[in-house]
């Protein structure tokens, strides 16, 4: 069995100029431990393949997390049952966050593990795990994808030390299981 997508929304493609609109946009926030005292270091930048998210990782002063997140904008992608992004890493896990208006200030996050070769990763919505400021949270509504308002990557869990994940685009796609 194979599977097929549609693709209902393009999120973001590195591929394009920054002039071309808002999914070419590199201009993402760089969100690290040190909001809460860490040291940790990251950015985000436009290469010639795609962006680039890198950095370092400390666990000093009780940090242990680096994240970087799009540009706000209010989007509706409920046709939609997931993310598919292509990227390549380092062979660490990241997780992928998403942000609605309604939700308030949780997350909703799934776990990857992109390997060093570029790679299409689905991420369906029904994966994506309510948290707040690190912890899972067991009454939070379920992901709103008419209210989308920002998305990203972050690295945690212990992960100390350099990190390095490419990404080139995202969309929020509808998957259709083929028979084959």
């Amino acid at each position: 069995m194979t599977t097929s997508f549609t693709t209902e929304k393009v999120l973001f493609d590195a591929r394009h100029s920054a002039g071309e609109g808002p999914a070419a946009n590199t201009n993402w926030h760089v969100v690290n431990d040190t909001v809460m005292g860490g040291v940790s270091e990251s950015s985000f930048a436009r290469t010639d393949e795609g962006a680039r998210f890198s950095g370092t990782v400390s666990l000093d002063h009780g940090g242990g997390f680096a994240s970087v997140r799009a540009p706000e904008r209010n989007t509706d992608i409920s046709n939609a049952t997931g993310f598919l992004i292509e990227t390549r890493g380092d062979g660490k896990t990241y997780k992928w966050t998403a942000y609605t208006d309604t939700a308030g200030p949780v997350s909703y996050r799934a776990s990857f593990t992109p390997s060093g070769e570029w790679q299409e990763i689905f991420l369906p919505f029904t994966d994506l795990i309510p948290f707040r400021r690190g912890h899972q949270l067991d009454s939070a509504p379920p992901f709103d994808a008419s209210h989308l308002r920002t998305f990203g990557i972050l690295i945690s869990d212990r992960q100390a030390g350099p990190f390095q994940i490419d990404l080139r685009t995202v969309a929020a796609v509808r998957r259709h299981p083929d028979e084959g």
